[in-house]
C-alpha cells in the first residue's frame, strides 16, 4: 500500500515496566472472568467431553453468554492498557477462550462419538464445525468492536474544539489502527471520521486470503507426522500458533495492512476453509482409531479461532509499525 509508513524510517517504542504490569493484569482478569464465570456457560454436559457448541443442551445460549462476557471483558482490558497497547481488550479474550478450551477434552471425545457410525459421521461432524467456528468468531468480533469502542470514547482526542463534539480522533496510543475501526463500511459508519482511515477493502480481502491460504498448507505440513500420534491441546496450539505466525509475516510482507483486522479475518478464512475441506475428504480406512481422516479435525473450533486470532493480534504487535500521529485524515 502506498501510504504505509517504511519499516525502515519508524519503529515501535517498547512498553515500560509499568505499562508491561498494567497489560499483564488486564490479560489476567480476562482469564480469571473465563476461567470462572465462563467456565460454568461454557463447561460441556459430559465432564469428560470438550468445550464445543456441540457438547452443551443449549449451543446457542452459550454463544451469547460467552459473547456478552467478550464485551465485558474486553472493555475492561482495554480500560487498563488500552492507551498503550492496541487491541489488548480482544487479545485478552482470545487468551480466556483459549484457557476455557484447555479445561475440557480434546476433540478425540468427539470423534469417539462418532466412531461407530464411520466416515460419513466424521464428515458430519468437519460441517457443524465449520458453523461453530464462525460462531466463534462472531464472538471475538463483539469482543474486537467493545475495544473500538473504548478506544475511541475513553482514549478519544479531539482534533480541534470545534470538531470535538461531533467526531474523535484514532487513540493516542498509536499510529495503527485498532481492529474494530479497519471493518470495512461498518467502522465509518459506527466511528465516524476515525473509522474512516482503514485499509482499502481491496487489499484487506487480499491479506485475509494470502493469509488463511499459507495458514493452511503451514498446518497441513506441521500435521503430516502426527498421523498416528493422539490429540494433545499442547500439540494442537503449537500448530496453531506456529501457522498463524508463518501465515502473518507472510501477508504482511506482501500484502500490507492497517490493522490486525485482516489477519483476524484470515484465521476465520483459514478455520471454515479447513472444515469445509475435511467435511468432503474421503475417509482413510486405515487410521488408529480416534485419529482422524483429515488433520484439521485434530483442532477444536474454539481453540482454532481463539488461539489463531491471539496469535494474529501478537503478530500485528510485531509486523505493523506506528504511524506519525499528525498523518492526516484520508
Amino acid at each position: 500500500m502506498s501510504d504505509t509508513p517504511s519499516m525502515a524510517s519508524m519503529h515501535r517504542a517498547p512498553l515500560g515496566f509499568v505499562d508491561r504490569i498494567v497489560a499483564l493484569t488486564s490479560w489476567a482478569v480476562g482469564s480469571a472472568v473465563f476461567l470462572t464465570i465462563g467456565w460454568n456457560a461454557m463447561a460441556p454436559n459430559d465432564p469428560l467431553g470438550a468445550v464445543s457448541v456441540l457438547s452443551r443442551t443449549s449451543g446457542l445460549a452459550m454463544v451469547l453468554q460467552a459473547a456478552g462476557l467478550a464485551a465485558a471483558c474486553a472493555a475492561v482490558a482495554t480500560i487498563l492498557a488500552g492507551r498503550k497497547l492496541i487491541d489488548v481488550g480482544t487479545f485478552a479474550v482470545a487468551v480466556g477462550l483459549s484457557l476455557v478450551s484447555l479445561r475440557g477434552s480434546t476433540v478425540s471425545s468427539m470423534l469417539q462419538q462418532s466412531a461407530a457410525v464411520g466416515g460419513a459421521s466424521e464428515r458430519a461432524l468437519a460441517a457443524m464445525f465449520a458453523v461453530e467456528a464462525m460462531a466463534w468468531f462472531a464472538v471475538m468480533v463483539v469482543a474486537l468492536v467493545a475495544s473500538a469502542v473504548i478506544m475511541t470514547w475513553v482514549f478519544a482526542k479531539p482534533r480541534s474544539a470545534a470538531k470535538s463534539a461531533q467526531e474523535h480522533s484514532p487513540p493516542e496510543c498509536s499510529g495503527e489502527l485498532p481492529a474494530g475501526l479497519d471493518v470495512p463500511w461498518f467502522s465509518s459508519l459506527c466511528f465516524g471520521e476515525a473509522g474512516r482511515r482503514g485499509t482499502i477493502p481491496l487489499e484487506g480481502l487480499k491479506h485475509a486470503t494470502l493469509c488463511a491460504g499459507v495458514g493452511l498448507v503451514a498446518v497441513s505440513a506441521l500435521s503430516a507426522s502426527l498421523t498416528a500420534r493422539s490429540i494433545e491441546h499442547g500439540q494442537v496450539c503449537f500448530i496453531i500458533i506456529a501457522s498463524v505466525l508463518i501465515a502473518s509475516y507472510v501477508a504482511h510482507r506482501v500484502v500490507p495492512v492497517r490493522s490486525a483486522w485482516w489477519s483476524i479475518v484470515g484465521v476465520a478464512l483459514m478455520a471454515v476453509a479447513a472444515y469445509l475441506w475435511a467435511s468432503v475428504r474421503p475417509p482413510v480406512a486405515s487410521l488408529p482409531p480416534l485419529v482422524p481422516s483429515s488433520h484439521f479435525l485434530r483442532i477444536l473450533p474454539i481453540q482454532f479461532i481463539s488461539v489463531g486470532i491471539a496469535t494474529a493480534i501478537v503478530a500485528a504487535w510485531y509486523n505493523l509499525v506506528p504511524e506519525p500521529e499528525d498523518r492526516p485524515a484520508g
